[in-house]
């Protein structure tokens, strides 16, 4: 292993501590999380969005301004909602994680509230989700048209069919109406005559009911076509229906697992955040404490702001004996050694002769004073 590879190592290890380990977790989730307030608005609004546009068009009229209006109404509420969730998700967390994770009767008030708007939440987005998934009503209908339709169109076909051997029929009896006449006139000693004609009439007579045997059994595939039609159209629907439980599971494991991504994005940005200030509270906190210490001093010396450039600086001993009295800073000269010396080397105070000046104005020495943070860590770790 050469020096680069394992300076890569080395630089990589480092940063597998709990910041290094959870940081991009932490923004990711956290991202996410939005997304997921996003796709919770959107299940929500099968709900929210027909409920309203059902009431709003019973008192105004129903046109393209009462669909806006309910559009509009129902993300503005549900974005309400979803902001407001946050913020008791992100308080419920903050104090949950600062309790130890646990559930003390200081926060069960912010658990109730919390878990009841959690709970509405789910309530909204799942029952949106159904009636999103829910197509088989539509689906159906258009089932129910498309059946009607093709049964009246056999229904046509077979009619065609059917008439074809009615014609027939009529022509038939028809002309054994004639030769009825005809036969009847026939006188009896035409004995032969009478004999030819009535085999016609029963050639006739056999060829009427072969056509309507034909035109019942017309009518009977009718029927089956028919029935075949109706057990299609049932099966279609019982697809449909079986797509909607289908989708409805889907749709719900999603919500669940947006409704979790957003619980878990908020919760684990308060957890992250609290033990990365409790991890680095040691190493922060004294800094922290000197900067504010600091700025306190400045203020005091500046007299809240009105002293001005070039206005003379209270003497070291002085101001030696007002820390010691006025406040229970321990080893207060040893502080007031470090805060007049940093002043000096910050160029806020300058020294001429025995007399120390204000160099800088009340805020600027401010801003350097807030800009102390990586000098003065830099200072505390080589201690």
């Amino acid at each position: 292993m050469d020096l680069k590879k394992y300076n890569n190592l080395r630089n990589k290890l480092k940063t597998r501590d709990f910041e290094g380990k959870n940081k991009g977790l932490d923004s990711w989730l956290y991202k996410f999380s939005f997304i997921g307030n996003i796709g919770s608005i959107f299940f929500a609004f099968f709900l929210i969005y027909p409920a309203l546009y059902k009431t709003i068009s019973l008192h105004w009229t129903e046109n393209n301004l009462t669909k806006i209006i309910s559009v509009l109404l129902s993300i503005m509420i549900l974005s309400i909602f979803e902001i407001v969730k946050r913020y008791l998700i992100r308080n419920f967390s903050s104090d949950f994680v600062e309790n130890n994770r646990k559930l003390k009767p200081s926060i069960v008030g912010w658990f109730i509230i919390t878990i009841l708007l959690i709970s509405l939440s789910f309530y909204f987005s799942v029952t949106g989700s159904k009636n999103l998934a829910t197509t088989s009503v539509i689906q159906n209908n258009e089932v129910k048209d498309d059946f009607k339709f093709q049964k009246d169109s056999l229904i046509k076909i077979f009619d065609i069919k059917k008439e074809l051997f009615l014609k027939r029929n009529v022509k038939l009896e028809t002309k054994n109406d004639s030769l009825m006449k005809k036969k009847s006139n026939i006188p009896d000693n035409y004995y032969s005559r009478k004999i030819s004609i009535q085999k016609i009439i029963d050639r006739n007579e056999i060829e009427i009911e072969s056509n309507l045997k034909k035109y019942n059994d017309i009518d009977l595939d009718l029927k089956n076509e028919i029935s075949k039609l109706e057990t299609n159209t049932e099966l279609l629907k019982t697809n449909n229906s079986n797509d909607d439980n289908q989708n409805i599971l889907l749709f719900v494991i999603i919500v669940i697992f947006i409704e979790t991504l957003i619980i878990t994005g908020i919760y684990f940005r308060e957890y992250f955040e609290y033990n990365l200030y409790l991890i680095n509270q040691n190493s922060y906190e004294k800094l922290y404490v000197k900067k504010e210490r600091y700025k306190t001093l400045i203020n005091f010396i500046y007299n809240n702001g009105k002293y001005e450039l070039n206005d003379r600086v209270m003497a070291v001993m002085k101001l030696k004996e007002l820390i010691k009295t006025k406040t229970k800073i321990q080893s207060s000269d040893k502080f007031v050694d470090e805060f007049i010396n940093d002043m000096d080397k910050s160029g806020i105070f300058i020294v001429n002769g025995k007399k120390r000046y204000i160099n800088l104005s009340y805020q600027e020495a401010l801003n350097i004073i807030d800009n102390f943070d990586d000098t003065l860590q830099l200072l505390e770790n080589m201690k």
